[in-house]
């Protein structure tokens, strides 16, 4: 019978549960960072939610939300009233590559059935930042 080497085996195992708490690490980041966003997105502070994304979705967001600051205060109390309960969950997220990471959540408003979403998040000079919801 041949002698096995658990220096081998330990080195092997080490590279294991380095690569797999590295993945982890990158997706728990990345779904904080979802959390945070659609909290921001969602209360109307979007000043903050484009902080998370990517200059271009940030400009999408600042296209999309510009007539917001217009609206009467009372309709935007309302707003941000109505989106206070919208149910946001985390299904899950995996690392698609070194700099690509994506998250699937869920949005349920009171009342209606869960919808699934999915957010791409892209490492720029070596931060995460959404470029797509």
């Amino acid at each position: 019978m041949k002698k096995f080497n658990f220096s081998l085996l330990l080195i092997i195992i080490s590279g294991l549960v380095l690569s797999i708490s590295s993945c982890t690490s990158k997706t728990e980041k990345a779904e904080t960072i979802c959390k945070e966003f659609l909290t921001a997105y969602f209360t109307a502070d979007y000043t903050t939610a484009m902080t998370y994304c990517t200059p271009e979705m940030a400009s999408q967001i600042n296209k999309a939300t510009e007539n917001y600051q217009d609206l009467e205060q009372r309709i935007k109390d309302d707003l941000i009233k109505a989106n206070k309960n919208i149910d946001k969950k985390i299904i899950s997220s995996k690392v698609i590559d070194d700099s690509k990471i994506q998250v699937i959540y869920t949005l349920k408003y009171p009342g209606k059935k869960a919808t699934k979403n999915g957010m791409t998040l892209i490492k720029i000079d070596g931060k995460l930042l959404i470029s797509n919801f």
